[in-house]
Formats: C-alpha cells, structure tokens, sequence
C-alpha cells in the first residue's frame, strides 16, 4: 500500500468533527489552547458483517503501526469535501546536511590513488601498498594536506569505508617480520606478499611503471619526493663557519638552516649549536639571564 492509499485508509476510519463548544478559560486545567476538532476512531470487526467497533487512539495507532504525526498529517492535508488526502509524500525530498558531497569523497579516493602500487604481474586486479603504510597514516596525511589547503576533511571511519569499499587494495607483508608477526598475519588487509618477489614491479594511479629507487614508496605522489639516488644534503646560501664571526648571522639564516647546524646527536655538536645561537638570539645579555643556562 502505497504513501496516499495509507493516508486515506487512515481518514475513512475516522470520524473528524469541529469543537461545537469551547470551555471557558476559567475551568480549564492546563493552559494549553484549546482543541480544534474532534477525532473518534473506528476499525471493523471480524464478524460477516464487518460493523465498526469505536476504539481509543492508542489501540488504533497500534494496530496499524502509525504514529500520532502521521495521524495529524493526515487529518492537515484531509479534503473537506471528499474526505481523501490531497498532500504528497516529502520523506527524502530535502538533502541531509551530514551528507558527503560527490566532491569530497573523490578527493578522497584521489588521495588514496596518489600513492605508488605494486603488482605481482599485468593481469592482477588488486594492487599492493607499501608494507609501513597504514589507513591510520594514510588518513593522517590526507588530514594534513585538508589543513594545507583550508579545506574542510572528513572522518577516520568515511575514509576507512571509501578505502574498503572502491579499493581492491591490500598491502604488503613485511620481509623481515619482528616478534608477533603471527598475529599480523590474521590480518584480511596484508597480504602474502612481500614486493620482493620476481615479475612485480610498482606503478601509478594510471598503472605508468615507476622506478622504485629514485621514489618514496611510503608518501603519495602529489608531494614532493625525496631525491633517493643520492645522499646528499642540498647546497645552501649560509654556511657555517666556526671561526667566523657570529654577529652577522640573522635568527631567519638559524631557522631556515636548522637542520644544518643543529645536528644535536652529539655533545660536541650541541655545544657548537648553543654557541652560535646564544649571542645571536639573546644578544650581550648576561649568563644569568640567559634562558640556556636556566
């Protein structure tokens, strides 16, 4: 039975009659407005003559499992004339306003095809992710590029279904499994292979073959990749000197080569770093206002 068909079932089992008298504000109980109209509610009986039986609202509602909304709704849009229902079903007509929009969900799946895949051979359809990545990581990167760009991301347990549910996506196993790697194995997303096997080889989103060693495996293809053929530090405009004169060397040159010349995995190199920052940070201030030596 369809959404109307319901609706008029409901007003022909009815009995809908307007208030002929009002009770005076001063014997009312509560102070609601009074009642517009009265309803009375009939169903049939078993018997072969189908008599209607008057019946209270609760039982009425019960039976035929509708709610008091549905009944004012179909006593609102009731025709007077006909007594038929002349509204329309809006259930579904408005858009949710938790919905994800088409646009998020493929920046999401967009992210996720970003990163480099391996495959065993041409012809297999699921393709494998690097053994250290995770959804956890991956969805932590794609927060951070959301954050980048002022955008608004969406939820670990969203990218996790979109991730699952338009992926054919497993990842490897590790080659050298540490202790408990029993457990791991359990696991229906690692697969049982490790990406050093013959005839594999890594691609694209668009299955382009790339070259593993000049490539990060582990971060997405839309950021800048670390140049792996080489070891070596990119050369920069501010050279250390340790005999040079510290007066010239601005806090910006410090900060943008920090990583030059503050390599603190060794006393000597943190001495050599505290040296060069304290006169330039806090000036001819005295030692003991010198927050190194608090």
């Amino acid at each position: 039975m369809d959404y109307k068909r319901r609706k008029d079932f409901v007003l022909v089992n009815m009995e809908i009659k307007d208030i002929e008298t009002e009770t005076t504000p001063d014997f009312r109980k509560t102070n609601r407005p009074p009642r517009a109209y009265q309803s009375r509610f009939y169903m049939r009986s078993g018997g072969t003559r189908g008599e209607k039986v008057r019946v209270c609202n609760d039982f009425f509602t019960k039976t035929l499992l509708v709610s008091r909304y549905f009944l004012k709704n179909a006593i609102e849009f009731a025709d007077k004339a006909t007594g038929c229902y002349t509204g329309s079903d809006r259930r579904g007509v408005h858009e949710s306003p938790n919905k994800i929009s088409d646009d998020r969900k493929q920046k999401v799946m967009d992210h996720i095809e970003s990163y480099p895949f391996w495959v065993p051979n041409k012809k297999s359809k699921t393709r494998y992710l690097h053994q250290s990545l995770t959804i956890k990581k991956m969805f932590d990167a794609y927060k951070e590029k959301c954050f980048t760009e002022n955008t608004k991301n969406i939820n670990i347990n969203y990218y996790y279904k979109v991730f699952h549910d338009n992926f054919q996506i497993l990842f490897l196993a590790n080659p050298e499994p540490k202790k408990g790697w029993g457990l791991l194995r359990s696991n229906p997303n690692i697969s049982h292979f490790t990406g050093n096997e013959a005839g594999g080889y890594w691609i694209d989103s668009k299955g382009n073959k790339l070259d593993i060693s000049s490539i990060d495996p582990t971060r997405s293809l839309n950021v800048s990749q670390p140049n792996l053929l080489t070891n070596e530090i990119k050369p920069s405009s501010f050279t250390l000197d340790q005999f040079a004169s510290t007066s010239d060397v601005s806090v910006s040159n410090l900060c943008n080569n920090a990583a030059l010349i503050l390599p603190l995995k060794t006393l000597l190199n943190q001495q050599s770093s505290i040296s060069m920052l304290r006169p330039t940070v806090f000036g001819n201030t005295s030692i003991s206002a010198d927050p190194v030596n608090l």
